[in-house]
C-alpha cells in the first residue's frame, strides 16, 4: 500500500488542501496519492487536519503488546465416545483454558483471553483440544501471528486440530491486536525514561541539573537527576498499576525539573501522552513550557513497555497468604529417564534410521540426543521437568533426524498412577499401529533440582516492634532483599513501628544453595539508614507445599530490633515472572550486563582502491559512546591484517566501526558499519562479526572483529567506584574516629568525627586497581591510634548494576569486635574519554602542547532546519559535541582539549543526525592548520561537495591549567543564621572542579567548624577555570544551602574564599591548594 506513492498528483493539489498536505509533511509520513487525500479532506471539510490527526496515528507503526483471543467454537470433532471438550491456548509460556462445553457435537465456548507478546517474530499461538475429565489430549493445532493483519482489523480463522497425522475437528479463533486498556489493566504500565536532548539551560553554568517526574493518575514516579547537562541519559524503568474499571485510561503527564539545592525546583518543560492511543514502542516527546516557542525546550525519549513484571503483585497484595499452612506435599518436579528404543520404524535407504525423542510436559519439551543409524538407540539420558496436577500427561514423540524431519511414531503417559523408579515401556504408534517401544522410567526430583525451575516467591508481610532511630517516633521502613545478583526491595509503610508491607516478589534461583539476605531501612534523606539485616538457606526451606511461614528476627551490632514475617513459597508455573519488585526502578538481570569488552581488529577484506598508486592505507575505527580505539595503518593493500586488540567500556547501546585511508593531506572515510550493543557477544564465549562497510549507500568492503566481554576484575578499574562512608556504630566510647580505605598503592581517608554521632556521608572515589581487596581501617585522632580493621571483596558487589550498594562491615581487633562500619558502592562513569595513537608506522611522536578549543557557533546553509553536532580531529585526538536540534545556526560554546603538534591539520566537520540518532548526514567540512592559540575567534569556511556550506567559528587557547588538585579545606567562620533560636548548624563542604565533586564530613552544633586531615584529590581538565566551594547544613532530608564561593584554579597556597547567598555575605572558608602532576 504504502509504495504506491503518486508525488506528481499531491504537488497538483497542494494549493486546494495545503493544511492538510502540510500536516503529514510534518508527521514525517508518506505522502499519499491525490486520490486518499482528496477523500478524506472531504469527508470532513469543516476541520480536516483534525480528521487527519486521528488517521494518521492510526496508520502509524507500532508493536503489539498482547493478543486478545476468543475462543468461539469448534466443529467436525470426532471421537468413539462422548465427551466434555475444553481448549487450551498456549503463547510462549502463558497458558489459558476454556470451561468444558457440555458437548463434543459443535460445542461453544465464547470466552475471551489476553496474552502477552514477547516477538512477533516468534509468536506462535498453539491450541490443543482436551477431554475435560480426563485431560487427555486429543488434538493439538498452532497459528503463526506474525502473518496475519492483527494491527488493522480482527482476523476470524478456524485451526485444524491433528492427532498422529489425522484431522479430529477444528476450533474457531477470533484474534485481534489487544487495546492498550486490556493490557495495562492485566500488566500495568511500564515506562522507561531513555533520554532527553536540549533542554533549558536553568543554571549560572550553561546548564541544568535536570530529572523527571511522571504523572499517571494519583501516582507519581521519578527519576534520579544528572548532574550539569543539557542531554542526560536516565535509562530507567518505572512501573504503573492500572485500575481496569476506569472509564478511559489517564494521561501520562511527563514534567522536567531543574535539580535546585535549598531552594524550588526549576520547570524546565513538559509533555502529555494520551495512553488510550498506543501500543509498546519508542516514543521521542516534544518539551512545552508556556513563554517559550514551541521547540525550544527540548526532547524527552521514552519507552512504553507491558508492565509483565508485576502481572501477579497486586492480587497477592490485597490477599496475603495464610498464616501458617501446612497442607500435604506435592510433587514439584520430577526426573523423565529416556533409557533406550527398540525396534523402531526404518526411515533411510540404509534400512536404519537417526533416531531421537522430543519428550514434551506441558509447555515443557526436551530433546534427547541423536543416535545415528540404528532401530534400537540407547540414550540413557535425564530430564527435569516442573509438575503439577494440570501436567499430568507426558507426551513423547519420536523422529528420524534428516534434511526432512521423518515421523517414526509417539506415545504418552499418564503420571499420576505411575510408580516411580520401576522401568516402563511404551508402544510407539504411527497410523495406528505399532512401531517399536521407548523404555524409560520416572522419579520424584529433589527440591535442589526442581526449585530452579519455578524461582521462589517470597511475600514479605510485616515487621513487629521495629526500632527505629533514637530521634524519630516512628520509620518511613522498607525490606531490600539481596539473593546473587539480584536486588530488590518492597515499597515503603510509612510512619510505623509495625508496619504492613503486603509485598510480593519472585526471584529466580540459579541453586538451591543460595543464601537470601533481608534488611530493613528507614527511609530518611538525603541517605536510607539500616535499622536491621537478617538472612535465609534457601536450600533450608521445605517448599513441598503451598506456603511457609517463617518470622525472621533481625538485628543490628548483634541487637535485635524487630522481627519480619516472610512467607516463602515457589513460583506459580503460570506466573514465572521477571520481578515484581517496584522501588529500586532498575532493570534486573540474571546475566550481568556488559560493561566493558576486549575487541580485536583482525582485518579487512575488498576495500576500494583509494590511492593514486592504486591500493589503499587503512586503518580501523572503532567508537563506543566518547571511548575511540584506533590501529595502526597498514600501506599499500586493500587486504589489511591488523590483529590489533583495545579494551573498549560499554558506555553506548552500538559500537561504530569507521575504516579511513591514511593520507597525509588528512584522512578519507572508505565505509562504515555498526553492531548493537546487545549483539556484540554471546551469554558465553565470544563474537565472531564479519561486518559490511557501506559508504554513501555503496558496499566498500568488509571488517571482520572478535569481540569477548572483560571480567569485573579487568573493567571497574576503567570505571572505578565512589565509596561513601556513611557512618560508624558500637565504636568504643571517647573516640574521635577517622576512617581510612586502601586498595593496593591506593588510599583514601575520611575526615575526624567529633561527639556522640560518627557520621561521614563523605564519598570518595577509587579506581580499584590493585585488586578485589578493600581494607577498611578506623583510627582514633585523639590518640592517633589503630580502633580496628576489616576486609571486603568488592568483585562480589553487584555494582555493574549502577546502583548504589550498602555494606556493614565488622571492625575487628587482634582480640574482639570493635563495632561497625556502613559503606556505600556507586559505580562511576567511565573516566577515560576517547584516545587513540598516532597514526605512524614506527613510534609515537612526543606529546605537544594541549590546545583549549572552544567551539563557538555554525552559520549553516542548508534547507531547514536539522539536528546538528561537529566533529573535531587531529592526529591524535578527536571530540565529538553535543546535539542541537532542528537549527540552521548551532550554537554549542563548548570546551574540548586537543593534542597540539607543529604542521598538524585539524579536521573540521559538521554533521545532521537523524530524529532516531541512527542516520548522519554531512552538512559541510574544513581543514585548517592547527596554529598555536592565538586566543582570536576564527571564522572557518565549510563546504560540501566543492559548494560553500557555511561558516564555523572557533577560539584556540593554550591549555595551562594544572593536571590535578590537592585541596584541603582547613576551616569555615562565621557561617550565618541559625536553626531555630539556636544559633547553631551542622555544615559540611561540597567542592566542585568540573565534573569532579568531593564532600567533606559533617561538623555537628557550631557555625565555625573545623576540619583536620580533610584533603581531597581531584583531577583537573584544561577546561575547569574555577573550584566551586558550597557549604551546606546538614539535614535528614534535603540540605539547606549556607553560601557558595569560587577559587581560581590557577592560586596555590592556603586561600580565603568569601561565602555568599543570594548576593549577600554568608562567612568565609580557608582552604589550601596545591597544583600535582597527573
Amino acid at each position: 500500500f504504502f509504495s504506491c506513492l503518486f508525488f506528481s498528483s499531491l504537488l497538483a493539489m497542494a494549493s486546494k488542501h495545503a493544511a492538510s498536505v502540510q500536516y503529514l509533511q510534518k508527521q514525517g509520513l508518506p505522502q499519499f496519492i491525490d486520490k486518499m487525500i482528496t477523500s478524506l479532506v472531504d469527508a470532513n471539510p469543516d476541520s480536516p487536519i483534525d480528521y487527519l490527526a486521528d488517521w494518521v496515528d492510526s496508520m502509524r507503526p507500532c508493536h503489539m503488546s498482547a493478543v486478545s483471543i476468543t475462543v468461539v467454537s469448534g466443529s467436525r470433532m470426532q471421537s468413539a465416545q462422548p465427551f466434555k471438550p475444553m481448549v487450551m491456548v498456549a503463547l510462549d509460556r502463558e497458558t489459558r483454558s476454556t470451561a468444558p462445553a457440555n458437548s463434543n457435537d459443535n460445542p461453544e465456548w465464547a470466552e475471551n483471553f489476553v496474552l502477552p507478546i514477547t516477538e512477533i517474530d516468534a509468536a506462535i499461538l498453539q491450541v490443543s483440544l482436551l477431554n475435560a475429565d480426563t485431560s487427555e489430549v486429543l488434538g493439538v493445532g498452532a497459528v503463526h501471528l506474525k502473518p496475519l493483519p492483527l494491527m488493522c482489523h480482527n482476523v476470524t480463522l478456524n485451526v485444524s486440530l491433528q492427532m498422529e497425522g489425522k484431522e479430529v475437528g477444528s476450533v474457531k479463533l477470533s484474534l485481534a491486536n489487544a487495546k492498550p486498556k486490556e493490557w495495562m489493566a492485566i500488566w500495568g504500565l511500564g515506562v522507561q525514561v531513555n533520554k532527553a536532548i536540549g533542554l533549558i539551560a536553568a543554571d549560572e553554568t550553561g546548564f541544568s541539573d535536570p530529572y523527571v517526574q511522571l504523572h499517571v493518575g494519583d501516582s507519581m514516579r521519578q527519576t534520579s537527576y544528572k548532574l550539569q547537562t543539557l542531554d542526560p541519559m536516565w535509562n530507567e524503568e518505572f512501573h504503573f498499576d492500572i485500575n481496569a474499571e476506569d472509564a478511559d485510561l489517564p494521561s501520562l503527564i511527563m514534567n522536567v525539573w531543574d535539580k535546585d539545592w535549598g531552594k524550588d525546583p526549576d520547570f524546565l518543560g513538559s509533555a502529555v501522552l494520551d495512553l488510550n492511543k498506543i501500543q509498546p514502542g519508542e516514543f521521542w516527546v516534544t518539551l512545552q513550557k508556556k513563554g517559550r516557542a514551541e521547540g525550544t525546550c527540548g526532547d524527552l525519549q521514552i519507552t512504553i513497555k507491558r508492565g509483565d513484571e508485576r502481572a501477579a503483585a497486586v492480587k497477592m497484595a490485597a490477599a496475603p497468604p495464610k498464616a501458617a499452612y501446612s497442607g500435604p506435599p506435592k510433587t514439584r518436579g520430577l526426573y523423565v529417564n529416556i533409557l533406550k528404543g527398540i525396534d523402531l520404524l526404518a526411515m533411510d535407504d540404509n534400512g536404519l534410521s537417526d533416531p531421537y525423542v522430543q519428550v514434551r510436559l506441558g509447555p515443557e519439551c526436551r530433546n534427547s540426543m541423536i543416535i545415528e543409524k540404528t532401530l534400537n538407540p540407547e540414550w540413557n539420558q535425564r530430564f527435569i521437568f516442573p509438575y503439577d496436577d494440570d501436567r499430568s500427561v507426558l507426551s513423547i514423540d519420536v523422529w528420524d533426524k534428516d534434511v526432512e524431519q521423518d515421523f517414526l511414531g509417539w506415545c504418552s503417559l499418564d503420571l499420576k498412577d505411575v510408580k516411580h523408579g520401576a522401568p516402563l515401556l511404551l508402544d510407539v504408534t504411527k497410523d495406528n499401529q505399532k512401531h517399536g517401544k521407548i523404555q524409560l522410567s520416572v522419579d520424584k526430583a529433589p527440591q535442589s533440582a526442581w526449585l530452579p525451575l519455578y524461582g521462589l516467591t517470597v511475600f514479605v508481610e510485616s515487621c513487629k516492634d521495629l526500632k527505629g532511630q533514637s530521634h524519630r517516633l516512628a520509620a518511613d521502613s522498607y525490606v531490600q532483599l539481596e539473593m546473587g545478583k539480584q536486588l530488590l526491595q518492597t515499597d515503603v509503610a510509612r510512619m510505623s513501628l509495625d508496619p504492613v508491607y503486603n509485598h510480593r516478589i519472585d526471584l529466580k534461583i540459579k541453586t538451591a544453595k543460595e543464601t537470601l539476605k533481608f534488611s530493613v531501612w528507614d527511609k530518611v534523606a538525603p541517605v536510607p539508614v539500616l535499622l536491621g539485616t537478617c538472612e535465609v538457606d534457601v536450600g533450608a526451606l521445605t517448599l513441598d507445599g503451598d506456603s511457609v511461614q517463617m518470622p525472621l528476627e533481625i538485628s543490628k551490632g548483634g541487637v535485635l530490633t524487630g522481627t519480619l514475617m516472610v512467607h516463602f513459597s515457589p513460583t506459580p508455573l503460570t506466573q514465572q515472572l521477571k520481578s515484581v519488585a517496584k522501588p529500586l526502578e532498575h532493570p534486573e538481570f540474571l546475566v550481568e550486563p556488559l560493561m566493558a569488552i576486549r575487541a580485536k581488529v583482525v582485518k579487512c577484506k575488498g576495500l576500494p582502491i583509494m590511492d593514486v598508486g592504486g591500493s589503499c592505507d587503512a586503518y580501523v575505527e572503532l567508537v563506543m559512546g566518547t571511548a575511540l580505539r584506533r590501529t595502526q595503518f597498514v600501506p599499500d593493500t586493500c587486504n589489511p591484517y591488523f590483529d590489533e586488540v583495545f579494551s573498549i567500556p560499554v558506555v553506548d547501546n552500538k559500537l561504530v566501526v569507521n575504516v579511513w585511508d591514511h593520507d597525509d593531506m588528512g584522512p578519507e572515510l572508505v565505509g562504515s558499519a555498526k553492531i548493537s550493543a546487545d549483539k556484540l557477544v554471546p551469554a558465553s564465549g565470544s563474537g565472531h562479526h564479519e561486518l559490511t562497510l557501506v559508504n554513501a549507500s555503496a558496499i566498500t568492503g568488509t571488517v571482520t572483529l572478535e569481540i569477548e566481554r572483560m571480567e569485573m576484575e579487568d573493567w571497574l578499574p576503567m570505571y572505578g567506584v565512589a565509596v561513601t562512608v556513611v557512618e560508624a556504630s558500637h565504636l568504643p566510647a571517647g573516640v574521635e574516629p577517622y576512617v581510612t580505605l586502601q586498595n593496593g598503592s591506593e588510599e583514601v581517608v575520611t575526615g575526624v568525627c567529633r561527639g556522640s554521632r560518627a557520621e561521614w556521608n563523605q564519598s570518595m572515589p577509587m579506581s580499584f586497581t590493585g585488586g578485589a581487596t578493600l581494607n577498611v581501617s578506623v583510627h582514633d585522632g585523639s590518640k592517633k591510634s589503630c580502633i580496628g580493621t576489616a576486609t571486603l571483596n568488592v568483585y562480589e558487589l553487584p555494582v555493574a548494576f549502577k546502583q548504589a550498594v550498602e555494606r556493614v562491615v565488622e571492625i575487628k581487633d587482634e582480640y574482639a569486635s570493635q563495632g561497625e562500619v556502613t559503606l556505600r558502592f556507586q559505580l562511576s562513569e567511565p573516566s577515560e574519554v576517547a584516545k587513540a595513537p598516532k597514526l605512524q608506522l614506527v613510534e609515537d611522536a612526543p606529546a605537544g602542547t594541549q590546545v583549549k578549543v572552544h567551539i563557538v557557533k555554525a552559520n549553516l546553509k542548508t534547507e531547514g532546519r536539522r539536528n546538528v553536532f561537529a566533529q573535531l580531529r587531529t592526529g591524535t585526538t578527536s571530540y565529538t559535541s553535543n546535539t542541537k536540534r532542528k537549527t540552521q545556526i548551532p550554537i554549542w560554546r563548548e570546551n574540548c582539549l586537543m593534542d597540539w603538534h607543529e604542521d598538524e591539520q585539524l579536521d573540521i566537520t559538521v554533521w545532521g543526525r537523524g530524529d532516531d540518532g541512527a542516520d548522519h548526514e554531512l552538512l559541510g567540512e574544513a581543514q585548517m592548520p592547527f596554529f598555536f592559540p592565538d586566543d582570536q575567534q576564527h571564522a572557518v569556511d565549510l563546504s560540501l561537495n566543492a559548494a560553500p556550506a557555511g561558516q564555523i567559528h572557533l577560539q584556540m587557547v593554550k591549555a595551562n591549567s594544572p593536571a590535578g588538585l590537592v585541596v584541603q579545606v582547613l576551616r569555615c567562620n562565621g557561617l550565618v543564621g541559625g536553626v531555630g533560636s539556636m544559633n547553631r548548624r551542622d555544615p559540611y563542604v561540597q567542592i566542585v572542579a568540573g565534573k569532579e565533586v568531593r564532600q567533606t564530613g559533617v561538623k555537628f552544633g557550631t557555625v565555625d567548624p573545623v576540619w583536620i586531615r580533610e584533603q581531597h584529590t581531584m583531577v583537573c581538565t584544561p577546561v575547569v577555570e574555577f573550584i566551586e566551594f558550597n557549604v551546606y547544613h546538614y539535614t535528614n532530608f534535603q540540605p539547606l544551602l549556607l553560601g557558595s564561593g569560587k577559587l581560581s584554579v590557577d592560586v596555590q597556597g592556603e586561600k580565603t574564599v568569601e561565602l555568599t547567598r543570594q548576593g549577600k555575605a554568608a562567612g568565609t572558608a580557608t582552604v589550601k591548594v596545591t597544583h600535582v602532576a597527573r
